[in-house]
């Protein structure tokens, strides 16, 4: 993050109050800010290692202030656990961390990044060391280093330096360590080795912390700031006009087998009766070949339009009509299924038509869909909650010409919460993680998401339907939840 009216770089480490610093200083979580930039300019910027921030902020570098915060390593991995991040998970009551290794440590050297946007090998150097991770982050000088443990005293020193009068209450520290065991508390100690000899961190030590997670209105005293946050969108406030009356519900019950999954990687073919052709050709084709060959990757098809929801011969028919403008809802239903039933680690949505969509030029068609791109985003980066085959920010004048091409009349106001920079995948091929699609399941948010997207105009048309951008305001949600 940077404040040219401050004068300030921040180095973001996740689950050090980052967001919260981000509030305060500019007035905006950097992943919902959008201004003179596209959003996703923000986004990319938002965890920087302190290198990255170097080379992206030359310019201001030498004069402005530089900052950033660390946190206790065994309270920041449960912190990580509890908020989905990075393959931090808690199993049967026990902090497991062996995912996070595995996505972040190359070498015996761990250097964890924004895999999002970003690739280890273009950000490791000879430098980054072995038994470390915040010396790998911080891998720049900066002015100053603050502690998660003393955020009231430290961060009111960087405000006093840039320049920003703040009032901040301290709440009380959270325990956590009936969540380590013996074998845990060393491996975290082995990672951080380093961390904790510079920073002076012991295991349980208990000190007086504020929370990241206090509503800034509650804690700041600074005009200024208040004024800008209080018109900040929250994504759980629906106007009760604006939504159809429907059975639209939360999942309560998810299927919990410890660490037995039923396959790792789970393909969910979107299809219908009128597809059976669609169907036909991929089933016949290499590419099905080679998923039915891969003994991690299990295959359902899923369909609409049954007068009850039924699985049988790995067909998954879903209650209610098949319709164009319910596909958002034959999804949404098709994960909370998923969830209910079966344990995987991995979701595929991939459309039946892939290999036979005609409706744009051949060129076109091959950065949608092609299968070398299906293929990435069903294989490669195995750890990105969120990835499919082509990614882009959501525009109205897009979505304007797409109903046109469509022949949908939407006869409604464009709805506040359908705007400009939602980044989200193509539905023809879209991957999604364990956690994220448990959260699509479970969570009220995204019961609100589908319920915004589900109003009908006065023909009984769903002109907002638009099933991936949903998925992308998901992941929106999922990501501002982790904070």
């Amino acid at each position: 993050m940077i404040s040219h009216e401050y004068k300030c770089i921040f180095v973001h480490l996740p689950s050090t109050a980052g967001t919260w610093v981000e509030r305060v200083i500019t007035g905006r979580d950097w992943w919902k800010l959008q201004d003179s930039k596209p959003r996703t300019w923000f986004r990319k910027r938002k965890h920087l290692i302190a290198s990255q921030a170097k080379k992206e902020y030359a310019e201001y570098w030498d004069e402005y202030f530089k900052f950033s915060f660390v946190r206790n390593p065994w309270s920041r991995m449960v912190s990580l656990a509890k908020h989905g991040m990075m393959d931090v998970k808690i199993t049967n009551g026990e902090l497991d961390i062996s995912g996070y290794v595995e996505r972040f440590q190359k070498d015996e050297v761990t250097l964890e990044f924004d895999y999002r946007f970003e690739d280890v090998d273009n950000l490791i150097k000879p430098t980054h060391t072995k038994n470390a991770i915040y010396e790998n982050m911080i891998d720049e000088e900066l002015d100053f280093i603050g502690k998660f443990e003393n955020l009231a005293e430290d961060f009111k020193y960087i405000l006093d330096v840039i320049g920003i009068e703040t009032n901040i209450k301290e709440k009380p520290f959270r325990d956590y360590a009936h969540l380590y065991s013996d074998k845990v508390i060393e491996q975290v100690h082995d990672l951080h080795k380093k961390d904790i000899e510079r920073y002076d961190y012991k295991f349980g030590e208990r000190r007086t912390i504020s929370t990241p997670r206090t509503p800034i209105l509650d804690v700041l005293e600074c005009k200024n700031i208040v004024e800008n946050v209080a018109i900040e969108d929250d994504i759980e406030v629906v106007l009760k006009d604006e939504l159809e009356e429907g059975e639209i519900e939360i999942v309560t019950d998810v299927k919990t087998t410890g660490s037995t999954t039923d396959c790792d990687t789970l393909i969910c073919i979107n299809t219908c009766e009128n597809d059976k052709e669609h169907l036909e050709h991929l089933k016949n084709s290499d590419f099905y070949k080679k998923l039915k060959e891969n003994n991690s990757i299990g295959i359902l098809e899923y369909y609409r339009g049954s007068g009850e929801t039924k699985f049988h011969d790995a067909q998954l028919h879903l209650y209610g009509d098949e319709r164009y403008d319910k596909l958002h809802i034959k999804t949404y239903e098709m994960i909370q299924w998923c969830i209910q039933n079966l344990r995987f680690n991995r979701l595929v949505k991939l459309d039946c038509n892939f290999l036979t969509y005609n409706h744009v030029g051949e060129r076109t068609r091959k950065k949608i869909c092609g299968i070398d791109r299906v293929e990435r985003s069903i294989y490669k980066r195995k750890f990105v909650p969120y990835v499919g085959s082509n990614g882009r920010e959501f525009l109205i004048r897009d979505f304007n010409a797409w109903s046109k091409q469509k022949g949908i009349e939407t006869m409604l106001d464009i709805p506040y919460w359908l705007k400009d920079g939602t980044w989200y995948y193509c539905g023809k091929c879209y991957r999604i993680n364990y956690e994220f699609a448990k959260f699509i399941a479970t969570s009220e948010t995204c019961k609100t998401i589908v319920q915004q997207h589900d109003v009908k105009n006065e023909k009984g048309y769903h002109p907002f339907a638009v099933e991936d951008v949903m998925i992308g305001r998901m992941h929106e949600a999922f990501l501002e939840s982790n904070e």
